[in-house]
């Protein structure tokens, strides 16, 4: 409750997300009237009164605590906190919009996003900075203001409006700015108009529209174009990476930038006057009478034509070229741009390289493949030949087994017949040895 009634805290509306309008010097939470009612059918809308301002607690207003814009940011803080509901977007016209970025700033992530209305950073110009004010004019400003700050009300309201067919506004930020505790708008004056939020700007990486106005006195539209000018379009032809040569329909050069002429080794006043094709080897002369002279005037324009350019130390340097036919008040112009191809085509002949390479060991894997298939047919050959030698051998040794066996088993019964009756000593002796000769040929036979 103490918040609520601090800065008037108003809330309207149901949504997922939250919008906060936070109103500029000299107003109040009112100057939204007609536009925040719109919004509150799809969010959840919260207005409020900077302290010191509106129907805000006069006596929460401290000098010490609000002498700079980080005191008003605290406050807009602890508002998010206690009446936010999803992703906060914030709305700030005027300082309000710093107010703003000061905020995400001291709790980063907590705004999911910026609508800035009139923001102006810095109000004072410098070197390179465009504020709108000199130091001496925001210094007289706020001395018109310390010595008769209703009479200033009066004068610049009207003209900060900025609307002169509708006088009733004027007259409605005069009066706000009149309601205002004098005191209060002097110091708050004060400290709007010397702040400095460029540097808390830089890095803010949260989603932000910049809504402004083309007729605005206190923040022009140069404020909001903070981008570091252009070099001059001379400094940008003459160093442009890469070489610009413009020149007439039959080749005659009337403009050459500082690149191409280090390329070539050449100052621009001697190449002016010559011819482009002059400048090629005959092959590339006889390329551009034939081929993309031609073209440019056909079709207009060239695209990565490859070319030999003579260095004036007769070295050739190779470029592509694009080029357009363009006309001009002055005439017909051909606007060449070329490019080395150094780094490209070291690249391209690297790439040639892997790729004899790459076929060289294709090739080999081709010639090992082709090999390893000779040789496994090789061995299946003789693999063939060996098992059909095997199989005769098994055959061969079968015949000789069994041819072999019958006339050993005929001696062997012969010899058992034999052996029945009673011979002599040495007959049973030679009985003896054939009996265990045809034992050892069986057992022979039989291992085969």
């Amino acid at each position: 409750m103490e918040l609520e009634r601090r800065n008037n805290v108003k809330v309207t509306g149901e949504g997922p997300a939250t919008l906060i309008f936070s109103h500029g010097f000299g107003c109040d939470q009112s100057m939204w009237r007609y536009l925040a009612p719109d919004f509150a059918g799809r969010f959840r809308v919260v207005l409020y009164d900077l302290v010191g301002a509106g129907g805000s607690d006069l006596t929460a207003y401290s000098a010490s605590r609000y002498n700079s814009l980080g005191g008003y940011a605290d406050d807009l803080a602890q508002l998010i906190e206690q009446f936010a509901i999803g992703p906060v977007i914030t709305v700030g016209h005027s300082v309000s919009a710093m107010i703003g970025a000061l905020a995400d700033r001291q709790s980063p992530g907590r705004i999911a996003g910026h609508v800035m209305i009139g923001p102006s950073p810095c109000y004072i110009n410098s070197d390179d900075y465009v504020g709108g004010f000199t130091l001496e004019d925001v210094e007289s400003l706020l001395d018109t203001l310390d010595r008769n700050y209703l009479g200033w009300s009066s004068t610049m309201a009207p003209a900060i409006m900025g609307a002169p067919g509708q006088p009733a506004l004027g007259v409605e930020l005069t009066n706000s700015f009149c309601r205002t505790e004098p005191e209060i708008a002097k110091q708050f004056a004060r400290v709007t108009f010397l702040s400095d939020n460029r540097a808390d700007l830089q890095g803010l990486n949260t989603p932000t529209l910049i809504i402004q106005s083309t007729d605005d006195m206190i923040a022009p539209v140069e404020v909001g174009d903070d981008r570091p000018p252009l070099p001059d379009i001379e400094v940008l032809f003459s160093g442009a990476p890469c070489g610009l040569v413009v020149t007439e329909q039959n080749g005659t050069i009337v403009r050459a930038n500082l690149t191409f002429c280090t390329w070539i080794g050449m100052t621009e006043n001697a190449l002016l006057g010559r011819r482009f094709q002059s400048l090629l080897t005959m092959g590339g002369r006889i390329f551009h009478q034939t081929h993309w002279a031609p073209l440019m005037q056909m079709q207009g324009s060239v695209a990565e034509v490859k070319l030999d350019v003579l260095h004036h130390d007769r070295r050739i340097i190779t470029m592509l070229l694009n080029g357009v036919r363009r006309e001009h008040a002055g005439g017909c112009f051909h606007e060449l741009a070329l490019f080395t191809t150094t780094d490209r085509d070291m690249y391209e002949r690297e790439l040639l390289n892997a790729r004899k390479v790459a076929e060289q060991l294709l090739a080999e894997k081709s010639e090992a493949e082709n090999a390893l298939r000779e040789a496994q047919e090789k061995l299946r050959a003789a693999y063939l030949k060996a098992q059909q030698r095997a199989t005769f051998a098994e055959q061969m040794v079968a015949i000789v087994s069994h041819d072999l066996k019958n006339p050993l088993t005929a001696i062997k019964m012969a010899t058992q017949m034999l052996s029945r009756s009673e011979r002599p000593p040495r007959e049973t002796t030679l009985l003896g040895h054939i009996g265990q000769s045809t034992d050892r040929a069986e057992r022979m036979i039989s291992d085969l």
